[in-house]
């Protein structure tokens, strides 16, 4: 009974967390998709079905999976190392979400690593807005220069 009422309430924060959960195994030193919550599912737009047993690195754009490797951030997580992190991941849809990414290693009955748990936080919003003030900052600048052609005391804003 207290280990069903356990299950079940581990069950419920995994599924209802705010972030997208995944819980990998090692398979062939790649980590293959064991579990995901409810909130990877709906953000990506995938059925639980279509996402177990894959690998994770299915879900990464290009770009991620390359930066991943250059820095063999599974290999650190194996290791026994926290992976603090940025990846992109593309959704059904092939639109892409910029998250930061927590990992850490999975371990199995015995003690020894046997995959990872990531948890990815959504940061899409965050990324354009930063994205908009940079392009809203260099037309402001453009602004200011064009300004200044006219005036011999103009000096650029960032140096002042």
């Amino acid at each position: 009974q207290a280990l069903e009422e356990s299950e079940r309430r581990y069950r419920n924060l995994f599924n209802e967390a705010p972030v997208m959960y995944v819980i990998t195994d090692n398979r062939e030193k790649e980590p293959y998709i064991r579990d995901v919550n409810k909130m990877f599912l709906d953000l990506l737009g995938y059925r639980r079905e279509e996402v177990i047993n894959t690998p994770l690195a299915r879900y990464y754009t290009e770009d991620s999976i390359e930066r991943m490797r250059a820095k063999n951030g599974y290999r650190k997580v194996l290791g026994g190392d926290f992976l603090d992190t940025e990846r992109d991941l593309v959704k059904s849809t092939n639109k892409v979400i910029h998250t930061l990414v927590h990992s850490l290693p999975e371990y199995d009955a015995e003690g020894k690593i046997s995959g990872t748990r990531v948890m990815f936080l959504d940061i899409t919003e965050r990324k354009h807005a930063e994205s908009e003030a940079k392009r809203l900052e260099a037309q402001l600048l453009q602004a200011h220069k064009m300004e200044g052609w006219g005036n011999p005391k103009w000096q650029d804003p960032r140096t002042s």
